[in-house]
């Protein structure tokens, strides 16, 4: 069975402009970029483009589901 955690995209967003936090905010977008959800375009793009805006504005809590490898397998927000 497959171990499966959670990342609070809170956690992973640039706050300021230092390198540290400019990378983190680089492989959480990259982990997003890896959603496809088919069925729906607008919660894909929800991911891709509107996720991090969205989380910088403190408009909504996102957080992805991720299996062992830190592979993104979903992904749900929160709205405030």
């Amino acid at each position: 069975m497959s171990d499966i955690g959670t990342l609070r995209l809170s956690d992973w967003i640039a706050r300021d402009k230092s390198p540290e936090e400019i990378g983190r905010q680089e492989k959480i977008s990259e982990l997003l970029s890896f959603l496809s959800v088919p069925e729906n375009p607008d919660v894909e793009r929800f991911a891709h483009k509107n996720a991090i805006p969205y989380e910088k504005a403190n408009k909504g809590r996102t957080y992805i589901l991720v299996d062992e490898n830190t592979y993104p397998l979903a992904y749900f927000t929160l709205g405030l």
